[in-house]
């Protein structure tokens, strides 16, 4: 799969933003370690017509894990297991001795506090496995023009789990680290677990916890890193047609689990070892004829701003279509910085070196064919008929693509944008824009 995974880049050009800028920063706000918020499981890619692959061999798309990606309970009012109990035979019901059946150390579920698939259980291997197989888990897309074509996406997540272990004594058969993938085998000293509303007890490898045999003492602390490692599994149902596919969605959560309860000393905080992340799916998967990039110029920007709230620069890219006479798009993913909850044209570049922000500079683009005039770009105007949308989604060259292998030329107008409110530093975006005809 490394010649498809190349040979797709190779349809593509990646271009690289970094500014600075030179104001004032702004204070953070506290966070609530049980629950830290919501990440975005971002998904968005191509798969390429003459790419065609046969039902069964799995497609790789690139993803991203946005927002809050780490669970960290110290003690001592958070802990691994339990705060309450010691090492040995429990004494009333508060007290956890051994770990439970029911509770994952690392989880991907759609409730908190418990390794479930709430109501997708009637139907869960139809929907939710590889090809309704059973076997691996998977979210199902429904491709928008014709609901048989379906896309299964396996969210192989990341998660590296520490743990600073209870003293006096240390428990036995638990490892002070644990790293592996959510849908993949577990690695050494964890085990799968069936979510509880599957009664014919299939793992998936989507909830993982320690062995029964495990003995906790009270206390030790735990921290849970989520990433996207690699790029993810997509396959279809069968052969791919033009389009594009849509998700239900669905809320599932990225969970550690311990003993239920508060603790007697802390009887405010609620649970001590339980916590999650909300888990969001956004999705934007098309299936196209992708144009083959042949050069690429000026792809990697630098820019220093000073005073000035908005800078210009120019790319140009030259490709060719394996088919003549079709109309021609262009669609841009980011690879780094984040799309505008509102405005699709702006993407809000990262911050990359030290200190907290409260507003960011962004990016904005105007793509124009050899010919037409260089555009102008109002960096505070992010409706403007013609700019270029961060989400995948299709912008229209209005223009028909030349016979095969004719080369075009297709510039592109960035406009990096701030404002006065912006802290200084080093802010950074990369995009990875596409050129493609639709039959």
């Amino acid at each position: 799969m490394v010649n498809k995974f190349i040979r797709h880049l190779s349809s593509t050009m990646l271009i690289s933003v970094l500014s600075t800028s030179v104001l004032y920063s702004s204070s953070a706000s506290a966070i609530n370690e049980l629950n830290p918020g919501t990440a975005t499981l971002e998904l968005m890619g191509i798969i390429d017509l003459d790419d065609s692959l046969p039902v069964g061999t799995p497609y790789y798309l690139d993803a991203r894990l946005l927002g809050p990606t780490n669970l960290t309970f110290t003690p001592p009012k958070r802990a691994i297991y339990s705060t309450t109990h010691s090492i040995g035979v429990p004494t009333n019901q508060h007290n956890y001795a051994l770990w439970s059946l029911d509770k994952s150390i690392v989880a991907l579920t759609t409730f908190q506090s418990d390794c479930r698939v709430g109501n997708l259980a009637d139907d869960f291997v139809k929907n939710n496995t590889v090809l309704g197989q059973g076997k691996k888990f998977a979210f199902r897309l429904t491709h928008v023009e014709d609901s048989s074509l379906v896309a299964y996406v396996v969210p192989a997540l990341k998660y590296d789990i520490q743990l600073d272990l209870p003293k006096n004594p240390t428990p036995s058969n638990i490892k002070s680290s644990y790293s592996g993938y959510l849908t993949e085998d577990p690695p050494s000293g964890l085990i799968s677990q069936y979510p509880l509303e599957l009664s014919f007890k299939t793992y998936y490898n989507i909830c993982f916890r320690l062995p029964q045999t495990v003995v906790m003492g009270k206390g030790g602390s735990k921290s849970l890193t989520f990433s996207v490692g690699k790029p993810l599994e997509v396959y279809l149902n069968k052969p791919p047609r033009p389009g594009n596919f849509v998700m239900v969605p669905t809320r599932f959560f990225l969970s550690t689990q311990g003993a239920d309860g508060s603790s007697p000393q802390f009887p405010d905080v609620g649970s001590v070892s339980t916590g999650s992340i909300g888990l969001n799916i956004r999705t934007s998967i098309k299936i196209v004829r992708a144009c083959n990039i042949k050069n690429a110029t000026n792809t990697v920007i630098n820019k220093v701003m000073g005073r000035e709230n908005a800078v210009y620069e120019d790319s140009k890219i030259t490709f060719s279509c394996t088919q003549g006479g079709n109309p021609l798009f262009v669609s841009a993913i980011p690879k780094e910085g984040e799309v505008d909850a509102s405005n699709k044209t702006k993407l809000m570049l990262t911050k990359t070196d030290a200190g907290e922000v409260k507003d960011r500079p962004w990016l904005m683009a105007k793509p124009y064919l050899d010919g037409a005039a260089t555009p102008t770009i109002d960096c505070n105007a992010p409706t403007a008929t013609g700019l270029l949308p961060f989400d995948n989604s299709d912008l229209p060259l209005n223009q028909i693509s030349a016979d095969s292998q004719v080369p075009m030329n297709l510039n592109i107008r960035w406009a990096m944008c701030s404002k006065d409110t912006v802290a200084p530093g080093k802010y950074k975006g990369r995009v990875e824009v596409l050129v493609f005809s639709k039959i």
